[in-house]
């Protein structure tokens, strides 16, 4: 079967509409199959598989296979947090941080990315050190900043690689080296991070 239908209503060939019906039934197919995905993954969050609650979460965020519902991903998220997956925990910190079905609640986004941070989640890392940097949901701790991001480096966690070295530039719980500053924004960027580029390309700018 021709993968192209026409229609027309006259006999005028510049009436000739053509669709590719191809697009449409792959498009329909590639539906049903996320519907279908995420018809199993509520089958298996429902019986308390941590993993496949978070992923469950993850697409009531972005709306794949069902609509967007940030209640409903705060919930699983929750529940996932509780069996302790460390991405869950970290995710729950950002809906508690920027009120993602939920109240916003500074404090208990703290307490989230600490249960991470304290086994070495690097994302949480990065999160605590930025709360610590800025003072959020508490005093500001330069030190504290400076060992959080310095432990997401130590794992290659590329956006801590970065935040250490802006604290080499800045000065943040460390003494000021921008030597070593421009060396890890170096080494983020050549791994393809954008905001270690920017940032190097700053320094040969400057």
């Amino acid at each position: 079967m021709d993968s192209f239908s026409q229609h027309t209503n006259n006999e005028n060939a510049g009436d000739i509409v053509f669709m590719n019906t191809s697009f449409i039934q792959k498009a329909l197919a590639d539906l049903q199959k996320s519907k279908d995905a995420f018809a199993s993954l509520l089958e298996q969050a429902e019986l308390g598989d941590p993993s496949a609650q978070y992923e469950l979460a993850v697409r009531y965020m972005e709306g794949t296979g069902t609509k967007k519902d940030s209640v409903e991903a705060f919930h699983w998220f929750q529940e996932s947090a509780e069996q302790g997956d460390l991405q869950a925990i970290a995710a729950l910190g950002r809906c508690y941080q920027y009120g993602i079905g939920t109240l916003r609640d500074l404090r208990r986004a703290k307490e989230q990315y600490e249960n991470a941070a304290e086994q070495d989640y690097a994302p949480a890392l990065c999160d605590l050190g930025f709360y610590y940097e800025k003072g959020i949901g508490g005093p500001i701790d330069k030190d504290a900043a400076f060992d959080c991001y310095s432990r997401a480096a130590e794992q290659e966690y590329l956006p801590g690689i970065c935040c250490l070295g802006f604290c080499y530039e800045a000065g943040i719980g460390t003494q000021q080296d921008l030597a070593r500053a421009a060396e890890l924004y170096a080494q983020a960027a050549g791994q393809g991070y954008a905001p270690a580029q920017c940032n190097l390309g700053f320094f040969y700018f400057f």
